[in-house]
């Protein structure tokens, strides 16, 4: 699309917020592995 620009958004960059998100990941790949379905999943 020729009228779209994409930014990046860091308002949530503080390390609190990096290290939620690390963790946030590290359960979702954690449950995926075991079989467990995805909380946050989007179909």
């Amino acid at each position: 699309m020729h009228n779209v620009i994409i930014t990046s958004h860091i308002a949530s960059a503080s390390p609190q917020a990096v290290k939620k998100l690390r963790e946030d990941v590290a359960h979702a790949a954690a449950r995926r592995i075991r079989g467990e379905p995805l909380v946050n999943g989007v179909r």
